[in-house]
């Protein structure tokens, strides 16, 4: 049964992919190949072409080498830009020791010659848009569309975002908005004040070579951790994106070629990063999807590690969210989106100087801001950060979250505020991942809907309130239990009876793996995916209708007793304080 769900999900997005209009000749191949995938036939026939002993890439293209002096962490390196201030005020940063590099004399270190010109030299010549994608192809084997490990491994569109990554990172660092903007539509264009803003923060980060070369094999590789057949071949406890990579990088050099030309400089830039993204995620963040506690899990490190650390990081950031929607320069950063990452890599400024939960707020009421919407009581709060969560980028769009949010009743509403704002410090708190996912789809989904996917989350956490301390136990993170809802995610997509879907969670199964709580779905969800209403289910779906229509009129009399009272009140107190 295992096997047929893998598989069946497997097809289903394959199929998807193909744009749904596969003949039948196509659908048997797609059938046959989904079927392979399967980690249960990957177990009785492995596929020798994908394991990782067996690659071999020395036949693609590779970059020249040339001899020179290794660089390793010390002082008094020169950046591509001297020194500058993060928007035009880095006094934040000043009591770190900053880590830079220096040359170490007697020591020889192969380097990439041509993607050394590229970065240092290339740019000031005439390299153009056209020609990019096939200079980085000689220089980066990964990106090989045709024989890389990406096209091995089955990911052509992550090959297409590491390489637009790639080059969107070449075209900030060089100041080139032309290339960076070139995929985007006039009318939603990057605004030239963003792009100075986007300058002052590569300015602040001190691009070195040894950045530029790390940052640029690390956007190549990257993706490699997503591959469920590379991470099946991990370890069980190192399955999760940024371990698989980093598995990679220290067994497997013979599937990231790149890793072989960086110097220890650049190997520890690129583990570093590797490191912070795993606790703390700019994306969830920018998204509402992680709390307060992962803020704090990055502020640490980077006190452990110095503000070097966070530099790179942020250089990995930029490059790594301009290629989110492939294409020869940025598709995905356009000036409404750039609003958002902008103001989430501002506020990390002040990590060093702010406390966690402040900065996280800080940002979520800058969303608010931004969206006019008010951000005062613990209600605007959850709301604002339910609109992160949903993607929102209007008042139309906020308008139809209050909706949804006001059809909850008053208990469940109360569920979700203690949910929304627990900081996972001083209180117990879970991070939903693929919870923006989970949103999208149910919005999209007729059958489903905002209103009643929160409802299904206030059952998730009470299913798994009780049993948190236990998890707790065997979680590094003090107060802090991360829950995959990747499973729910592709469910919500799918299912077509909204009364099914209202009873899922009393049909899931929850694991606990790789640090993480695993929300499966069982094949007794699945099984049901595609049943149609019946009237049985319409009148139960019409009984639970009725009972939330009279929770919420209970809700809105309790409001207008209070109102009431209130009011009463204020004129007893009017009439004490000026008797007639």
């Amino acid at each position: 049964a295992a096997m047929f769900f893998e598989y069946a999900k497997e097809f289903t997005a394959a199929v998807k992919r193909a744009g749904g209009n596969a003949d039948f000749q196509e659908q048997a191949m797609l059938a046959e190949r989904c079927c392979k995938k399967t980690q249960i036939y990957q177990d009785l026939y492995p596929d020798q072409e994908t394991r990782l002993d067996n690659i071999d890439l020395s036949n693609l293209p590779t970059e020249k080498r040339i001899t020179s002096e290794a660089t390793a962490v010390g002082t008094n390196s020169r950046s591509f830009f001297g020194d500058h201030d993060f928007f035009a005020d880095s006094n934040s940063m000043g009591s770190v020791e900053v880590a830079q590099e220096k040359p170490l004399k007697g020591v020889e270190m192969e380097q990439s010659g041509n993607l050394q010109w590229m970065i240092e030299e290339g740019w000031k010549r005439d390299l153009q848009v056209n020609t990019l994608p096939e200079q980085l192809q000689e220089c980066l084997p990964e990106l090989h569309p045709n024989d890389g490990p990406h096209a091995i491994f089955e990911q052509p569109l992550e090959r297409d975002r590491a390489e637009s990554s790639c080059i969107c990172t070449l075209a900030l660092i060089h100041d080139r908005y032309d290339i960076f903007t070139m995929p985007q539509p006039p009318s939603a264009k990057l605004l030239e004040k963003q792009w100075q803003i986007l300058q002052s923060i590569i300015r602040w980060v001190e691009p070195t070579y040894e950045k530029i070369h790390a940052v640029l094999v690390l956007l190549a590789i990257r993706s490699l951790g997503k591959s469920k057949a590379v991470a099946n071949q991990c370890p069980q406890n190192e399955r999760s994106p940024e371990n698989v990579v980093l598995h990679l990088i220290e067994e497997y050099q013979n599937v990231v070629p790149s890793v072989q030309a960086l110097n220890a400089a650049g190997i520890k830039y690129a583990k570093g990063a590797l490191h912070l993204h795993s606790m703390f995620n700019l994306a969830q963040m920018l998204q509402g999807e992680n709390v307060p506690a992962n803020v704090c899990q990055l502020q640490e490190s980077i006190k452990r590690d110095g503000v070097e650390a966070l530099r790179f990081y942020i250089l990995f950031l930029l490059g790594f969210m301009s290629g989110l929607n492939a294409g020869r320069g940025s598709k995905f950063l356009t000036a409404k989106r750039a609003e958002s990452f902008i103001e989430g890599v501002r506020i990390l400024k002040y990590l060093l100087d702010a406390s966690p939960c402040g900065i996280y707020w800080g940002y979520l009421c800058s969303r608010a801001h931004s969206l006019e919407v008010p951000c005062q009581t613990a209600e605007e709060l959850v709301l604002i950060r339910l609109a992160c969560l949903a993607r929102v980028e209007d008042r139309s769009a906020y308008r139809q979250l209050e909706e949804c949010w006001a059809a909850l009743g008053s208990g469940e509403r109360s569920t979700l505020l203690h949910h929304f704002l627990a900081d996972g410090i001083e209180e117990t708190a879970f991070v939903f991942e693929f919870l923006p996912d989970c949103v999208a789809n149910a919005v999209r989904n007729p059958s489903i809907g905002l209103t009643c996917l929160l409802e299904i989350l206030i059952c998730l956490l009470n299913m798994l309130q009780p049993a948190a301390p236990g998890l707790l136990a065997n979680m590094s993170q003090c107060k802090l239990i991360l829950v995959n809802l990747s499973d729910m995610s592709e469910f919500i997509a799918c299912v077509r009876n909204r009364f099914v879907f209202e009873t899922c969670v009393s049909r899931c199964k929850v694991r606990f793996t790789g640090g993480r709580v695993q929300l499966e779905m069982t094949g007794s969800n699945w099984a049901r995916v595609n049943e149609p209403n019946s009237d049985i289910t319409s009148l139960a779906y019409s009984v639970k209708d009725v009972l939330q229509k009279q929770r919420t009129l209970e809700t809105q009399i309790l409001h207008q007793c209070f109102q009431g009272l209130k009011r009463t009140a204020r004129f007893s107190l009017t009439a004490e304080t000026f008797p007639v």
